[in-house]
């Protein structure tokens, strides 16, 4: 489904809209998150070049704080890391800060799940809502549990 974005938040219509896709956005974040891969990214293959490129540039920002010291080049230049520069850290400090980025978990795009149809429909199972439901009951549903109402 493509959305005006020019008319969104615009018309009343737009508004109602709007005000439904951030909604659902908040509610269903796995859920939205596929059906945006689904229409910017169909292809497995762009999917995986994107999170490969996404991956090797936050691997990239954090080698620029934790390499300590790159050889020298052909110019006999040392390149010194961003954290090994300053001068107000201690040296305990900067320790401790590369430790904390040698262990710092990436999550760089998006969870498997989303791309997963048993994980993504695993995950929303217990979701199930009855055409008698009111907006109300939906919403108390997904935030106080899924098996509360029916």
């Amino acid at each position: 489904m493509d959305f005006d974005l020019e008319r969104m938040f615009k018309t009343p219509e737009g508004l109602t809209m709007g005000k439904c896709v951030v909604e659902n956005s908040k509610l269903f974040p796995w859920a939205n998150g596929r059906v945006y891969l689904d229409a910017k990214f169909p292809a497995k293959e762009e999917r995986q070049k994107l999170r490969t490129n996404i991956r090797s540039m936050v691997a990239s920002v954090l080698d620029a704080f934790r390499v300590c010291e790159y050889p020298k080049n052909k110019w006999n230049h040392h390149f010194q890391s961003m954290l090994s520069q300053l001068d107000w850290m201690s040296e305990t400090t900067k320790m401790a800060a590369y430790g904390k980025i040698d262990n710092l978990i990436t999550n760089a795009g998006w969870p498997e799940l989303v791309e997963n149809d048993e994980l993504l429909a695993k995950y929303y199972e217990e979701l199930q809502w009855n055409d008698n439901m009111t907006y109300t009951e939906m919403v108390i549903k997904y935030n106080y549990g899924w098996n509360l109402i029916n």
